[in-house]
């Protein structure tokens, strides 16, 4: 898709429209209309965050919901355009509209952590190729038990010569890897058995119970 090709459909142009005139007619209350933005411009897709960058892989199990580049800039106009409507302005190419630009997607960004995407390239999607097919690697590697990594890290740093260093480099990374993600896994235990417990007690009526399980968290 390309910035002259893309179309956006009448639900999708309706949608951010409606985005706009909302925000116009009140600046105070735009959750709802920066919660539908956000939807309307967010797609998901297959891939990992590396560094803090969305990298796309068909091949990862897991699903992102990240926004897309198309979306954005087409439905960007159309936002601009309801906001115009509303406010009796003749076109979306003045002061008052880029402003509300800016006031809008600060919104969106303070809201839901999202930004404009960068636009998509053909050196971009090499790199992102390259970034997933590294990413792969590492996971791979972090398959391996750590007491073996350790070991081996140390058998090629007693002899470093240049392959020797850049595979022990590589298993390092690795390693802080599995570390990293053992790390989350563990987090992701506890926030879910927290809910359950949560959940349990909120439907207890055992008032004796309840203080045992007070009196046990003090």
């Amino acid at each position: 898709m390309s910035e002259t090709t893309f179309k956006l459909n009448e639900q999708q142009v309706a949608g951010f429209m409606a985005c706009g005139a909302t925000f116009a007619e009140s600046e105070t209350d735009i959750a709802g209309a920066v919660k539908a933005f956000v939807g309307l411009v967010t797609v998901g897709k297959n891939g990992s965050y590396i560094n803090g960058s969305f990298v796309e892989d068909l091949n990862s199990p897991k699903v992102h919901k990240v926004p897309d580049w198309d979306l954005w800039v087409a439905g960007m106009d159309e936002v601009k355009r309801g906001y115009a409507k509303v406010k009796g302005l003749s076109n979306i190419d003045n002061d008052a509209v880029k402003g509300m630009w800016k006031r809008f997607t600060r919104n969106v960004s303070d809201l839901h952590g999202i930004s404009k995407p960068a636009k998509p390239t053909e050196t971009g999607k090499a790199k992102a190729e390259q970034r997933s097919k590294a990413l792969i690697a590492k996971e791979e590697l972090a398959k391996r038990d750590e007491e073996d990594l350790q070991a081996e890290i140390t058998e090629l740093s007693a002899k470093p010569s240049k392959e020797n260093l850049k595979k022990a480099s590589k298993l390092v990374d690795a390693l802080a890897y599995k570390q990293k993600q053992a790390n989350k896994d563990f987090d992701d235990e506890i926030k879910a058995l927290k809910k359950e417990i949560k959940e349990q007690i909120t439907k207890c009526e055992d008032l004796a119970l309840l203080q045992d399980i007070s009196n046990m968290l003090d």
